[in-house]
């Protein structure tokens, strides 16, 4: 296999070996390897002739990385400092921005709230709201900050309906039975519901 050496000159680095030779070692490598023609008979031959090629890609490139690794021992010893002062001002970039993103955020549930009042508006006038408003801070997630106010406006009407719904089921029984891997998405139905276990609750292992 052919020896590769990075050179330092007056003009910067230079690399020696033999490319022309590399390049028909390559090529023919990769000849004899498809000369074994894919199919369903030769499928574990084709196989081996890829562990190969695999094996002489990994071989050059270890060889490239280890010509290569005084210069970046001597690179990144030469550049740390700029390094350590870049990954810094990155971190106070980040904070900086952490504060303005809470800020976005403050902001827009300030604006969420005369949606929600909106909304509330509208539902007690066309007869909707039927039983006890939720809370604001019940139907409005922060995550919610970037979407437009009709977005927004549809949002806060479903989680509002929706709460709506869960109210009514209030005192209402269901029976589930409920087996193996679907005790887990019975516990999931619950919860997305708000539905409560009663006190004759009882949980059977079948």
């Amino acid at each position: 296999m052919n020896e590769i050496v990075i050179l330092e000159t007056a003009k910067g680095y230079s690399l020696e070996a033999d490319l022309k030779l590399l390049e028909d070692t390559l090529k023919l490598e990769i000849e004899n390897a498809r000369a074994v023609k894919p199919t369903p008979e030769n499928e574990k031959l084709c196989v081996k002739e890829i562990t190969k090629l695999r094996k002489t890609f990994n071989d050059y490139s270890e060889k490239l990385a280890s010509a290569e690794q005084p210069y970046v021992d001597s690179l990144e010893v030469a550049v740390k400092p700029i390094v350590t002062l870049l990954n810094e001002f990155g971190k106070q970039i980040k904070d900086y921005q952490s504060e303005v993103l809470n800020v976005k955020k403050q902001s827009r549930a300030d604006k969420a709230k005369e949606i929600y009042s909106k909304v509330l508006g509208s539902l007690l006038q066309d007869g909707s709201l039927d039983g006890e408003a939720p809370k604001f801070e019940e139907v409005y997630l922060p995550s919610y900050y970037n979407l437009t106010n009709e977005a927004l406006e549809a949002v806060l009407k479903e989680n509002i309906q929706n709460s709506l719904k869960r109210q009514k089921a209030v005192g209402k029984v269901a029976t589930f039975v409920f087996e193996g891997e679907k005790i887990a998405q019975a516990e999931k139905l619950f919860a997305e519901h708000g539905w409560v276990k009663d006190k004759d609750f009882k949980e059977e292992i079948l």
